[in-house]
């Protein structure tokens, strides 16, 4: 579950705010301390691999560097999954690169992870944007596309068609809900370029989910392949390899949502990506011993 802001420590809050990991860890510990009696600096070294607090001493004085092993263990030491973890590990490297290529590859990737934070989060009154698959296209298609009002040219872009009422209703929806609104020059706008389904209901999501797995299904039957692109791959690996696999799917999502905000818009795609298991745990399906 979610932590609620007041709960979680003021660093993490403000972690896309930092230039220094070391005054993040310093001022992350500091608020720790405060916020758990219990909390050592000794214990949270040991989780990073430390027999002790000098090396952590030295590493938050600057004298000294995280190696690879402590900034591996760091993003879980301190709590953090997804974008949060990989920016603080970027945060790290580039803090600590020592060439010039080093520190401008890392900053690249530091503004990278920083411009995905302004990606809005539907409010709770905003959910109804995730009950029918057509708002999402409807949202981008009533600001790139020239349709003057006309809802049936508008229903006729969304693939597969929607009727012309279907679209008003879907622009009256957005519109109420404020993810989409009309400027006095007669033309759409959205309040949020980019909207971000995090912290909607998992039971809404699963079924908006579902809706674009079938569309994805009719779009391989009904579209060229020069018009869309599927591929699979099935591969044995280990849980963390699985996990590293969908933090990079992760990643680069988010990089498809950027890019999204720096070009001129030509088509709406849809892009799913889905990684499942098709066997059981092997360690299950081995013959016990006689």
């Amino acid at each position: 579950m979610e932590q609620t802001k007041a709960k979680t420590n003021a660093a993490i809050r403000r972690l896309f705010e930092y230039d220094s990991y070391r005054t993040f860890l310093r001022e992350f510990l500091e608020e720790e301390r405060k916020r758990r009696p219990g909390f050592s600096q000794r214990s949270f070294a040991l989780k990073l691999g430390w027999k002790s607090t000098g090396a952590m001493s030295l590493v938050l004085s600057g004298s000294r560097n995280m190696g690879e092993g402590p900034l591996q263990a760091l993003p879980a030491a301190v709590g953090l999954t997804g974008r949060p973890a990989s920016f603080l590990v970027a945060l790290v490297r580039h803090n600590q690169a020592d060439d010039l290529e080093s520190r401008a590859k890392t900053l690249q990737e530091l503004k990278r992870l920083r411009k995905g934070g302004r990606f809005a989060r539907t409010s709770s009154l905003q959910f109804p944007y995730w009950e029918e698959w057509h708002h999402v296209v409807v949202r981008e298609l009533a600001v790139h596309l020239p349709w003057n009002g006309d809802y049936g040219k508008l229903g006729a872009a969304v693939v597969p068609a929607i009727s012309a009422e279907k679209a008003r209703r879907s622009v009256e929806r957005l519109c109420a809900i404020g993810l989409l609104r009309k400027r006095p020059d007669g033309n759409w706008e959205q309040a949020d370029p980019v909207v971000s389904a995090e912290g909607a209901p998992g039971a809404l999501l699963r079924e908006f989910k579902r809706e674009m797995v079938l569309r994805g299904v009719q779009a391989m039957d009904d579209l060229p392949p020069s018009r869309r692109h599927f591929s699979t791959s099935t591969i044995s690996m280990s849980r963390e390899s699985f996990k590293r696999l969908c933090k990079r799917i992760d990643d680069l999502r988010a990089e498809f949502l950027e890019s999204a905000t720096e070009e001129e818009p030509e088509i709406v795609f849809q892009a799913n990506f889905q990684v499942f298991p098709i066997s059981q745990p092997l360690e299950t399906c081995a013959p016990e011993g006689n």
